[in-house]
């Protein structure tokens, strides 16, 4: 909603004189709702790396405003209880902080100072895109990174995001605040986790993020975020498409089959080509790979802990897809989405176990 001058008058703002502007670096914190996983009150664990080139500081705990403290030296709410009421959420909590980004200016733009806080209205359009543009992979990556290592021995963990904020500081040492809220909460099953796991489970994932493909965590985070059970299972089937074909196209097929098939001198002229074309595509025949086919290569070839089990489920997920697909079902229950969400991380944690 745009509001005029008039309504931004009324609430106090004003408007920059002609010749005076506003300098000022920026910073965006993403807050997420955390489940699957408990801390200890009081504890707040804070962690900061580098993912697609952007600088990122990350921290769990129970106490945003402490949280805020350790990564950006200041509160971020004055009343936590009532914004935790307003938000209908409830700890723990992963606060991510993304910046800060290069000096932007705003001229003739409408300002307002209040308790020591510099506020403008609608004035650093170009700062955040800047802060988009750094989370845009970087913070899909991450949290597929986390709720993979997370989840790898306890319940699955999800992040909800339930508020984005944007604040700065200007030149002149003036804090600047742009805040928007989002999200919602639902209900988990959740399990204690102490430092020292959690120490690991962040340097496993700080190593994991660096070999996820975009689009995979980009199809993951979207399933993560989403409520409706359809749109949450079609975006982990998303995910899981895409790391399969983008598996198999990794794959050397023609070493493999070598491997596999261990030619005899005396038959390999004849049996070469008789297992190349049934099972490789070649020049000589236009084999076509179902997504199984891939899958199971993959297993045999990448991800070196997959099992038949996990065969099967793969096949009990493409068959929910392919009911949804055809219209014998309108939604996967929620078991589904459970069910294809492990599978992705199951292969996504042996892609990068076998790497």
């Amino acid at each position: 909603m745009q509001l005029s001058t008039y309504a931004l008058q009324k609430i106090g703002f004003e408007k920059l004189e002609e010749d005076e502007k506003i300098e000022a670096t920026f910073c965006g914190m993403y807050v997420y709702a955390v489940s699957g996983v408990t801390f200890d009150a009081g504890e707040t664990f804070s962690f900061a790396f580098s993912s697609e080139g952007v600088s990122i500081r990350f921290a769990f705990g129970n106490d945003l405003n402490e949280m805020s403290k350790k990564l950006n030296d200041d509160v971020m709410v004055d009343d936590l209880p009532k914004w935790e009421e307003e938000k209908k959420c409830r700890p723990p909590y992963l606060a991510v902080l993304f910046g800060p980004t290069a000096l932007h200016s705003a001229e003739g733009c409408y300002y307002k100072r209040y308790e020591g806080i510099l506020s403008t209205y609608e004035s650093f359009f170009a700062a955040k895109e800047d802060l988009q543009r750094m989370a845009s992979e970087a913070l899909p990556k991450l949290l597929t990174a986390l709720t993979c290592q997370l989840s790898s021995a306890r319940p699955l963990v999800s992040f909800k995001q339930i508020e984005y904020m944007v604040f700065g500081e200007t030149n002149k040492g003036e804090r600047l605040i742009d805040i928007r809220f989002v999200g919602n909460m639902s209900a988990s099953v959740s399990t204690s986790i102490d430092e020292v796991d959690l120490n690991a489970a962040v340097d496993e994932a700080s190593n994991l993020e660096t070999e996820l493909d975009a689009k995979v965590t980009r199809f993951f985070s979207l399933g993560m975020a989403e409520d409706d059970p359809l749109k949450a299972f079609l975006y982990y089937f998303l995910a899981l498409e895409v790391a399969v074909s983008k598996g198999f196209k990794a794959i050397d097929l023609k070493s493999e089959m070598d491997l596999l098939v261990g030619y005899e001198p005396r038959l390999e002229a004849s049996l070469r080509p008789f297992f190349e074309d049934r099972l490789i595509k070649t020049k000589r025949t236009p084999v076509k790979y179902t997504l199984r086919d891939k899958f199971v290569w993959c297993a045999k070839v990448l991800w070196r802990d997959t099992t038949d089990d996990d065969v099967l489920e793969f096949m009990a997920v493409k068959g929910i897809r392919d009911k949804i697909s055809h219209g014998e079902i309108s939604a996967p229950t929620r078991d589904d989405v459970e069910r294809v969400r492990k599978l992705v991380q199951h292969i996504l944690l042996q892609h990068h176990r076998s790497a």
